[in-house]
């Protein structure tokens, strides 16, 4: 009998202790989960300090009402919700993350389990939930894959292993490089490289550096299916895992091409108009100095038109006064010959005393006629030198303002090549400053 009762206090001695250490485990779990107990039917029997406080209610708020206080009513109206308590109810355990809400109806997410408590008859007569508050956990993931989604649908993005071998691509990197994705998983991302680039140590050296964790960033020129050259404007991010150790590498690229070739066109652009206006600018010397040369030769010119036409005007005046005295010699003539007819006559009255005096008579009238005649006729060939002379004086006139005009105009074009060559200066260095940005 001893032996018998030893063994029983041998044994209540261990349910007592097993009993110990589960209530030392539940009031472990009571201080760092959030617990909550329901009915088999989603009624709240009770729950602990850390699950009011997370959800902002107080005991006597909540206890006797149901489960679905905590959750949004489209997804209590569920068959989803339904089928959730009816395996409960059935003894099944349920453990996941979940979305309830809180007393002012704020998301909260919580990781926890759903234990069914069985009776001595393994029949439900409770519902034990522990808890974990996930919240910010989940919104980090939530916007961080919100962030992926935005990355995934504005850019190219493909996906490695270390090794450089094809895991994924989106839609955006296949419609850029033009493949489909069966043509590119499991391919080493050489395909996307030029066949002297890939063989290089800097190829090599590239992945190496990926594989040990090293993050590369920047403008890469790689091919399309058609070998056609694309420009990436590229990061390639290494993914670690837990321990640090990097499982893949993931690379967001924007297509460049257009931009690039834009920049190179414009680039060879401005190296041509960098040429032209350094041309331009020597042309613009040679032009000044031309024109200098021709004004001077104008200047001259000009000078001696001038100085023609000062010796016809005094041409003119000297003819004019030729004029004069001729007309004063036809005078004299036309007065002797008059003298000379009224001798002859006094001679004929004289009879033949008056002989002698009246051949001298003749001679004299010959001789004023032939004066006469004489300067008629140098007055004819005056006149025609005085019209001439006017005519040469009118045309070199015209000829002096013509070229007043034309020294006028070519000071003016001296000035406007002037301004150009200035502006040459000014588009050689808006050329250079261009040049040297795009060379940035």
């Amino acid at each position: 009998m001893k032996f018998g009762s030893s063994k029983k206090k041998q044994q209540l001695s261990l349910l007592t202790a097993d009993l110990n250490d589960k209530h030392s485990i539940l009031k472990a779990l009571d201080l760092s989960m959030a617990v909550i107990e329901f009915s088999p039917q989603g009624e709240i029997i009770t729950a602990n300090q850390k699950f009011l406080k997370l959800m902002g209610y107080s005991l006597n708020e909540i206890v006797g009402k149901h489960h679905s206080i905590l959750c949004e009513r489209s997804y209590t109206n569920s068959n989803e919700y339904k089928q959730f308590w009816i395996k409960l109810q059935g003894g099944h355990y349920i453990s996941d993350k979940f979305r309830r809400l809180n007393s002012k109806q704020k998301e909260v997410w919580l990781e926890a389990s759903y234990n069914p408590i069985f009776d001595h008859e393994n029949k439900v007569i409770k519902i034990v939930k522990f808890a974990n508050d996930i919240t910010q956990y989940v919104e980090e993931k939530i916007e961080d894959k919100s962030k992926l989604d935005a990355l995934n649908s504005s850019m190219a993005v493909i996906e490695f292993t270390p090794d450089g071998i094809i895991l994924n691509a989106n839609k955006n990197f296949l419609a850029t490089t033009g493949y489909t994705l069966n043509e590119i998983v499991g391919k080493h991302h050489k395909i996307f490289c030029e066949k002297n680039y890939s063989l290089t140590q800097e190829y090599d050296r590239f992945w190496r550096d990926l594989k040990n964790g090293h993050f590369f960033n920047g403008q890469f020129k790689r091919l399309d299916k058609r070998g056609n050259e694309i420009w990436l404007e590229a990061t390639y991010n290494p993914i670690v895992d837990e321990n640090g150790i990097v499982f893949k590498i993931v690379k967001f690229a924007s297509d460049t091409t257009q931009l690039v070739n834009q920049l190179d066109a414009q680039k060879k652009s401005a190296e041509l108009a960098f040429s032209i206006s350094n041309k331009n600018k020597d042309t613009a010397k040679i032009s000044v100095d031309t024109i200098n040369e021709t004004n001077n030769e104008m200047t001259t010119i000009t000078q001696s038109v001038m100085a023609t036409e000062i010796h016809l005007k005094s041409l003119d005046t000297q003819s004019k006064k030729i004029k004069a005295i001729l007309n004063a010699i036809h005078k004299i003539a036309t007065q002797t010959n008059l003298l000379a007819l009224n001798a002859a006559i006094e001679a004929a009255r004289a009879g033949d005393a008056g002989k002698g005096f009246s051949v001298v008579a003749k001679e004299v009238k010959d001789l004023s006629g032939n004066t006469s005649d004489l300067v008629k006729e140098i007055s004819e060939i005056i006149e025609e030198i005085n019209k001439e002379t006017e005519l040469s004086i009118k045309e070199m006139e015209s000829v002096t303002k013509n070229t007043a005009k034309s020294v006028d105009l070519m000071i003016e074009v001296e000035k406007l090549v002037t301004e150009i060559s200035v502006g040459s200066n000014e588009i050689l260095k808006a050329i250079d400053k261009l040049s040297k940005d795009l060379s940035l």
